[in-house]
């Protein structure tokens, strides 16, 4: 076959739903700047900002390209015609689309447009969609001519079968891949330089106590519940610990007055919605974070790349990124016992948790970092461009 002439450079459309501050989007901005500009053009299409766009202001002053295709519903047939108009003019190369919305109407735009290459993420499982989504995601799958999932469980709750991203793989006809969810260790590593830790835990009304970090969307698949009864547990034992919970969500009310209920006033701080969550992190001894569901376990790599070791629910997803008795504990989901034991045991051997967490540094910088997830993304775009 014939190969055709390199235009540099290829534009690489990133289809999203919405541009809040979720871990999807996080992870197209990681990536849409980690990339190399003189081969690659990152352009960011937004189905509407009716549903977030907290994150635009990022994009735009990074010199993205961000293109509202102003969508009133969820499935707004004058907006998919806005998608196929654009892909259509503009000559995209390369169509990547991300979460299941984006999936399905990307999928029939790229196709219907001709875009060369049609590349999906999947950045969850396919149980945490409802049956209707599901069908709509198996019905328009095969129109991907490439499938990501950022985890290798999350892939095997669609496809069955794991493997991680090679060029050999791509160049003998297999269709889906596992690459990684990417960290941004150099902003970490920046912030954490200039946290002034003493300052920050007096803001935050702390001292000297040994402090865990919990970071989510308050929803009952992050688990909160539990954790807030393994506080509980450990009042007695260890009065002095204190647990902040960053993030907020439909059960914020709910989770308040439980903590309360059970006295823990002085021993839980919810800090709701921030901004600053790697400062926080920075500031923290350990993360503990008790979902019961998760597709990767992004909250867990970024505690890793602060340093702090971890506690998680023993997940397969969670299990990718966390080490069990290397760079952290891992317990069984629900089990608010068996997180309070854990949370002991860190309190109890600061030495151990450090060894925690430093080798848990090394795994995301090794791994996860944004660097290494683009360069594998820039082999996976060029890679296809040679293979047309």
């Amino acid at each position: 076959m014939n190969k055709m002439p390199r235009r540099k450079p290829l534009k690489v459309m990133h289809l999203i739903n919405d541009l809040g501050s979720g871990g999807a989007q996080k992870i197209i901005f990681d990536l849409v700047r980690e990339i190399d500009r003189e081969r690659f053009l990152p352009i960011v299409g937004l189905w509407g900002k009716k549903w977030g766009h907290e994150m635009i202001e990022h994009f735009v002053g990074s010199n993205i390209e961000v293109v509202d295709f102003q969508a009133r519903s969820k499935f707004d047939l004058k907006s998919l015609y806005s998608i196929y108009s654009y892909l259509s003019r503009n000559s995209i190369d390369i169509l990547h689309t991300h979460l299941f919305l984006m999936h399905v109407i990307g999928r029939l735009a790229g196709k219907w447009a001709k875009v060369p290459w049609i590349v999906s993420t999947h950045h969850n499982l396919l149980q945490a969609n409802n049956m209707g989504t599901r069908v709509l995601e198996r019905l328009t799958s095969p129109l991907s001519d490439v499938t990501t999932s950022v985890s290798r469980a999350a892939q095997k709750s669609h496809f069955s079968t794991s493997e991680e991203f090679s060029v050999d793989g791509l160049r003998s006809g297999r269709k889906h891949f596992t690459i990684y969810n990417s960290v941004n260790t150099e902003e970490i590593k920046r912030t954490a330089r200039n946290v002034n830790i003493g300052q920050t835990r007096h803001e935050l009304g702390l001292n000297d106590e040994f402090v865990f970090a919990c970071v989510g969307r308050l929803h009952p698949s992050k688990g909160h519940k539990y954790l807030i009864e393994a506080v509980a547990h450990l009042r007695e034992t260890h009065p002095s610990i204190r647990l902040l919970i960053v993030g907020d969500g439909p059960l914020q009310k709910e989770f308040i007055e439980q903590a309360h209920a059970r006295g823990l006033r002085e021993q839980i701080y919810f800090l709701g919605y921030r901004d600053d969550v790697y400062t926080i992190l920075a500031a923290s001894d350990a993360l503990v974070q008790p979902s019961l569901f998760e597709g990767f376990g992004l909250a867990s790599a970024e505690a890793m790349a602060c340093g702090l070791p971890v506690i998680s629910t023993d997940l397969p997803s969670i299990a990718e990124v966390v080490l069990h008795e290397k760079t952290g504990l891992l317990v069984p989901p629900g089990d608010s016992h068996a997180l309070s034991k854990a949370m002991a045991t860190f309190v109890d051997n600061p030495a151990l948790a450090a060894t925690y967490g430093a080798h848990g540094k090394q795994r995301v910088e090794e791994m996860f970092s944004s660097e290494v997830i683009a360069q594998q993304y820039e082999v996976l775009y060029n890679t296809l461009f040679e293979m047309s």
